[in-house]
């Protein structure tokens, strides 16, 4: 066509966006023709660096950088980024950039037709809080999908955390400082269970005492907050950073 008639377009549109008689909406799309770009990936290249450890055909884990939702909100979906919405850049708009889609063909023809199909995107299994950094397991494909998600459900799959907490965390006076500790404390009426050991313990102008402690964390359970919940009312030494339940005291940041 003439290029003098195609439209110059320079305002990004937006779900709340006003339309006005003689307005001219035009759809981008990255030029490409693999899986995830045929299917209409958004354009926008993504804003953070997702770094992948491994992947194949069937799955991907990923390394999430701290602030990073893992998934669009509710409310962002029906309001755009607007509003506390966190638009495309979260881990599931990010996905389709850093992975390669699968290449295995689907089978439409067999009996178990809906498990052998490669999802629109690469989908993850678990979730991560946003200042949460650290590896997440990725499906490619619908069955991937189905019994990952299932071994996290049933708790097949065993999650280490690694965590500053601001202070030296309460034990047992009959226990090592770097021996295994259970806490068995509920959390909104339901059993929750931690283990926990102390790697290294500092010094610090602003920690708690005077210290900051580097632990490990295994959670048994899997209760909303509940590693950040058992070392802020538990061991009585909140994770540093975490104002939810430091009463708001970043101290120990500086």
């Amino acid at each position: 066509p003439d290029p003098a008639l195609i439209p110059a377009f320079n305002e990004l549109g937006k779900v709340i966006a006003r339309i006005y008689p003689g307005d001219v909406i035009g759809f981008q799309r990255r030029a490409g023709s693999d899986y995830y770009a045929v299917q209409g990936t958004p354009y926008r290249p993504p804003a953070f660096e997702l770094p992948v450890i491994y992947e194949d055909d069937h799955m991907a884990i990923v390394n999430k950088p701290a602030g990073m939702v893992a998934y669009r909100s509710e409310e962002s979906r029906s309001s755009g980024a607007r509003g506390g919405g966190h638009g495309r850049d979260t881990l599931l708009s990010t996905l389709p950039y850093v992975l390669k889609p699968s290449t295995i063909i689907d089978n439409s023809d067999s009996d178990d037709a809906d498990q052998t199909v490669t999802l629109r995107r690469p989908q993850p299994v678990h979730r991560l809080d946003r200042p949460t950094s650290g590896l997440m397991v990725v499906a490619k494909r619908k069955a991937a999908l189905v019994h990952l998600s299932q071994q996290f459900e049933l708790r097949k799959v065993q999650k280490t955390y690694m965590a500053i907490v601001n202070g030296v965390p309460s034990h047992r006076d009959d226990q090592s400082s770097s021996e295994w500790h259970t806490i068995d404390y509920e959390l909104d009426g339901k059993s929750a269970i931690t283990e926990w050991r102390i790697i290294r313990t500092v010094q610090s102008l602003h920690g708690k005492d005077g210290q900051l402690t580097l632990v490990e964390l295994k959670p048994k359970t899997g209760r909303y907050h509940q590693l950040r919940r058992h070392m802020a009312w538990v061991c009585k030494t909140p994770i540093v950073g975490d104002t939810t339940y430091d009463g708001a005291d970043d101290s120990a940041m500086r």
